[in-house]
Formats: C-alpha cells, sequence, structure tokens
C-alpha cells in the first residue's frame, strides 16, 4: 500500500506555485504535467499588466480554483491507491 498524500498539502502547493500540488503526487504522470502546468502559468503570469486590480482579482480566484484542482487531485489518488 502506498503512503496516502494530505490533499491540504496539494492545495497548498497548487495555490501558491499552480501545479507543483500535482508533483506532489509523485507518479510519473503527474510530475510532468504538475511542471507543464506551472511552466505555462508563469509564461501567461509574465504576460499581463500587474498594476490593474482586477488582474490581481482573477489571479486570486484562479489560484483558489488550482487549489481546488489539487486538493482533488491528490484525493482521487489517494482512493486509487488502495
Amino acid at each position: 500500500m502506498k503512503k496516502e498524500k494530505k490533499g491540504w498539502i496539494g492545495a497548498l502547493l497548487n495555490f501558491f506555485l499552480p501545479g507543483i500540488g500535482f508533483t506532489y503526487i509523485g507518479t510519473p504522470l503527474m510530475i510532468f504535467g504538475g511542471i507543464l502546468f506551472f511552466i505555462c502559468d508563469i509564461t501567461i503570469s509574465s504576460l499581463l499588466d500587474w498594476g490593474d486590480i482586477k488582474t490581481w482579482l482573477i489571479a486570486f480566484f484562479t489560484n483558489f480554483s488550482y487549489a481546488i484542482l489539487g486538493y482533488g487531485a491528490v484525493e482521487i489518488y489517494n482512493r486509487t491507491a488502495e
């Protein structure tokens, strides 16, 4: 049996570093996907105008949704690892 991962860690990682919460799961596909997700997010973020408050609000809610995805991915991993 694999060691159970904690969903809140995946959520927290994805909130602050989008995509890295997926690498926490540790499977090769999730590591590759998480790194690719992180690179795409950083690339898109570099193109935005961060002087506008709307950009900050959109970024916050986007990262919040990434956190939910990270939590869900870890929970699915835990269920399938049993």
